[in-house]
């Protein structure tokens, strides 16, 4: 079982320390008296976290225990002892199932003719106690919900002996990363469908397919009662055509821009705005062209890109919400199977294949003087993925992870880091590659997302085009470039989707998983608490601009500020007339001997009180006064953890 070192208190473990008198040895002044100590315990569960809704310590102890505690004793002394537990406020105590055999345990614990249980130090003695077997997983607490354990008391007790009373001081607790099922499921299961979560609390579902062809129009709101991983979902409203494949991309108001797919393996042009006030699904301008196999990015200034899909895969167009109007634009290259992300400079990175192809293309889409979009060639990946995922590090950097070629291999290798500033890619070397078990296994039809301490969360996928689908999940840390194996989905699933809920929690839904060796849609969701445990959207502020023209820089002074000091990464852009959406660009960062000035875009720290930072921006290379000065100019500031915060903005008079 995996181990980390997130640590959480846990008050309602109480521990019991024993005393008695030795019945398993003497010394020569006769029978020796024997003191266990208050054992201390850390438990290696598959899931326990504080439940935001009950308040309540929850988790699935289908794992163990250890146990670890000192035996005093006179000097060649043994004395054999039991471990207890009870889950009653010590009504009832019963018998522990304990892995090694505490019999005659010497002083000191490696005395010869004893058998040392686990580790041991002299006499500290430290046991492994099979909680699965004795408490079992589910619903064994009342009031618990389905996940969760009741308050434990354990103590150490000395054959012949008698125990005191339990100790006060709380012990602490591995907190692992396990996705805890629902009790509930979706109305109707369905996987290649669009989820995103409402308030912050309430998973939206619509569209997908049940079956290869057949396709959906209804939408579901998932609910949690009870406890933070249970949705009970109800209908909310239906798509205008049923179709699967959708894209989607949050607007910068809330809403949800719902956009294209296939209807009975047809590409189709219908496009729906979600609000979240009114809960209501509205019909409003469609695609230029029918689009599936299509990506979606907000662009800087507010207005949505679509890449790919048409008839050739070398088209895009971009949507204006003010004027409910799309435009059309052309693709440096075609793809067949891509990915799109949007950097820190609010350039769009697209990489992906040739039509048809394994051959790795890939491109930057960029925001010109007028608003339009514009294409530019990037250097290629080293390898073509379908199936691939694209996710921004807070470096700023793309981990490109997984894929599959046109014959349904997986691609090697697993995973690529692109630089956007020098555009080249390094191959990742996983130095935990040798463990058993670590390798970051091959994937394609997966996810990855970053959560709160900037690790990319992967889970599911497949491995194979007629089966092989994964249950497991892995967590990139790129500060190593290391994958780290974390626990199993409650079932194998691929083609599905993961949410960002309050508090830095996860939500999986929907995808394909397997029944009796078939494949079938998935209803149920699981949800996910990081080993890193809860986390709130950073909290940037603009606190002034200063301009120098000497250096045809103006620095822009920031602070950030993280509640779990997680590190962020932030996006500027500006505006002379902020009112107007469509105006905001991004903010050209000055270099100077190619070095970025300040501390730039990517990982930069994020104290709980704020932490100071500057960015040079390059306001000659933006055009600012081209016009002519003083003007009024607006800049804001977008910090980026594992979600985005709110914006900060400053208006101020310069020169």
């Amino acid at each position: 079982m995996n181990r980390i070192s997130s640590l959480v208190s846990l008050a309602t473990l109480a521990i019991a320390a024993t005393l008695g008198s030795c019945s398993g040895g003497s010394s020569s002044s006769g029978p020796a008296a024997a003191l266990a100590s208050a054992p201390v315990i850390e438990l290696n569960l598959t899931g326990t976290y504080t439940d935001p809704v009950s308040g309540e310590l929850k988790g699935d102890p289908s794992g163990t225990a250890t146990v670890s505690f000192d035996l005093e004793q006179p000097e060649g002394a043994t004395a054999s002892v039991v471990v207890e537990y009870s889950v009653d406020q010590g009504s009832t105590w019963n018998t522990a199932n304990i892995q090694e055999s505490l019999d005659g345990l010497g002083s000191p614990a490696s005395a010869p003719g004893t058998v040392t249980p686990g580790a041991s130090s002299g006499a500290s003695f430290s046991v492994t106690w099979n909680m699965a077997s004795d408490i079992g997983s589910g619903n064994f607490a009342g009031g618990n919900e389905s996940v969760g354990f009741p308050p434990v008391e354990l103590r150490v007790v000395v054959v012949g002996g008698k125990p005191s009373p339990p100790a006060v001081d709380p012990v602490e607790v591995n907190l692992m990363g396990l996705p805890l099922a629902s009790e509930e499921a979706m109305g109707t299961a369905r996987y290649d469908n669009v989820s995103f979560v409402a308030d912050g609390t309430d998973l939206m579902v619509f569209g997908g397919a049940t079956a290869p062809g057949t396709t959906l129009a209804g939408g579901e709101r998932g609910t949690r009662q009870g406890s933070v991983s249970n949705f009970v979902f109800s209908p909310a409203g239906s798509l205008s055509v049923a179709r699967a494949g959708l894209a989607q991309t949050l607007l910068s108001d809330g809403s949800m821009l719902l956009i294209g797919g296939q209807n009975s393996f047809s590409p189709r042009a219908e496009v729906e705005l979600f609000d979240p006030v009114t809960e209501t699904l509205t019909v409003v301008a469609p695609l230029l062209e029918a689009r599936s196999g299509h990506r979606s990015v907000l662009l800087p200034n507010g207005q949505v890109a679509v890449i790919g899909g048409g008839s050739t895969g070398a088209t895009g167009e971009v949507y204006d919400p003010v004027a409910n109007t799309w435009t059309g634009f052309a693709l440096a290259n075609s793809y067949g199977d891509f990915t799109a992300v949007l950097l820190g400079d609010g350039r769009v990175f697209v990489a992906g294949c040739a039509p048809a192809s394994d051959t790795p293309v890939a491109e930057f889409l960029s925001l010109d003087v007028l608003g339009a979009i514009a294409a530019t060639g990037a250097a290629a990946p080293g390898v073509g993925r379908h199936g691939a995922t694209a996710t921004v590090l807070l470096s700023g950097d793309v981990l490109l992870f997984g894929g599959r070629d046109l014959a349904g291999n997986q691609v090697s290798p697993v995973a690529e880091l692109f630089d956007p500033l020098t555009g080249t890619y390094s191959p990742v070397t996983d130095v935990n590659a040798a463990i058993p078990g670590y390798l970051a296994e091959g994937r394609w039809d997966h996810t990855a997302t970053m959560v709160g301490s900037g690790n990319v969360l992967i889970t599911g996928g497949r491995t194979s085009s007629t089966g092989g689908l994964l249950a497991r999940t892995d967590y990139f840390q790129p500060s190593t470039q290391n994958f780290t194996p974390a626990g199993n989905l409650p079932g194998a699933r691929s083609a599905h989707h993961v949410d960002r809920i309050d508090q830095g929690y996860y939500v999986i839904s929907g995808g394909v998983s397997t029944s009796t060796g078939v494949e079938v849609p998935e209803g149920s969701t699981a949800t996910l608490i990081p080993p890193s445990g809860p986390d709130q959207a950073p909290v940037a502020t603009v606190d002034s601009m200063v301009h120098v023209g000497a250096q045809g820089v103006i620095w822009v002074n920031y602070t950030l500020a993280d509640a779990e000091q997680n590190d962020a990464r932030i996006t500027v852009e500006w505006s002379l007339t902020p009112a107007v959406e469509s105006s905001w660009r991004s903010a050209t960062q000055k270099l100077m001997g190619g070095v970025p000035l300040g501390s730039g875009q990517g990982q930069l720290e994020a104290l709980a009180g704020g932490s100071a930072h500057l960015f040079g921006w390059d306001f000659a290379a933006d055009g600012v006064f081209d016009a002519g000065s003083p003007l009024d100019v607006h800049v804001r500031v977008t910090p980026i953890g594992s979600a985005p915060g709110l914006p900060a903005a400053l208006s101020q008079i310069l020169p």
